[in-house]
């Protein structure tokens, strides 16, 4: 006879993959541990992803060189690899998902110390690993941002980026909000920062930085799902129709209505037609 807690966990278990499939949908959560470890490591060491079906390495650094993760639990003596990564990146996973970095560095040198197994799989005890630790560096790497006028802005980590972006008076959202435009998003890392206008606003920039337009009614920062609008008559990219009907006493579904097919108006157009109405 079926346990009805086992089948109550079971469900549990089941709805919550479904949910962290929904949140992050890089990850399958077929691997419960493994895919946690793998998304700490991806977000925290501000790691990029590798494709699904990549061998030998699961993300890649802001240099380019490849990560292999191992996720572990405090219950766990030793792990299994194979060669094929640059580094190696150990993390123990706490009872309440908190989590520990074991090692990170240099992979060559586990592998020194690590006894070959079958299937060219070689093995190392946990111990050895955190005494290894003690003495290994975690791999520098710097994360850049490129202004409009060719200059870079570099600092260690994001967050410390961030901070030096602020100061500069650049209005960054919060390093969650960063990594997840990064990370789960996907957008270059100059937008994420704030540095350029999000990605929805990249097609219309060219207006704003060669031909002498401005920004209505302020630059953005966030994209918001807004849809620009490019006004010739007045040389001002509105970051929303919205703006453009409020600056203009015309209603929002009226300018909407006309720059869609068959009318595709351009905004003088909107404008003057709106305003003959009107008399």
């Amino acid at each position: 006879m079926i346990d009805q807690r086992i089948k109550e966990i079971l469900a549990s278990y089941l709805s919550a993959k479904e949910e962290l499939g929904k949140i992050a949908p890089n990850f399958n959560w077929s691997n419960l541990l493994g895919d946690y470890g793998e998304y700490i490591a991806i977000n925290e060491f501000e790691l990029n992803q590798a494709e699904i079906s990549t061998k030998g390495y699961d993300a890649v650094n802001k240099k380019g060189q490849t990560v292999q993760i191992k996720t572990i639990r405090d219950t766990t003596r030793s792990i299994k690899f194979k060669k094929g990564a640059d580094h190696l990146l150990v993390i123990q996973i706490k009872n309440n998902g908190d989590f520990e970095k074991i090692y990170y560095g240099n992979f060559k040198k586990i592998i020194d110390v690590s006894i070959p197994t079958k299937f060219g799989e070689y093995t190392v005890g946990i111990p050895k690993l955190k005494k290894i630790a003690e003495n290994t560096f975690e791999p520098i790497q710097e994360v850049c941002v490129s202004y409009k006028n060719g200059g870079k802005l570099c600092a260690p980590t994001r967050e410390s980026l961030r901070e030096k972006l602020l100061k500069k008076g650049y209005k960054c959202k919060s390093i969650s909000t960063i990594n997840s435009r990064i990370n789960r998003y996907d957008w270059e890392i100059d937008r994420a920062f704030s540095v350029k206008v999000p990605p929805n606003y990249a097609s219309v920039e060219q207006f704003i930085d060669q031909k002498g337009y401005a920004w209505f009614p302020f630059e953005p920062h966030e994209d918001k799902d807004r849809i620009p609008l490019v006004s010739d008559f007045d040389k001002r990219v509105y970051i929303s129709q919205s703006y453009f009907a409020k600056e203009y006493g015309i209603p929002a579904d009226y300018v909407s209505d006309k720059l869609k097919p068959p009318f595709e108006w351009k905004t003088s157009e909107i404008w003057a037609h709106y305003k003959h109405l009107k008399k």
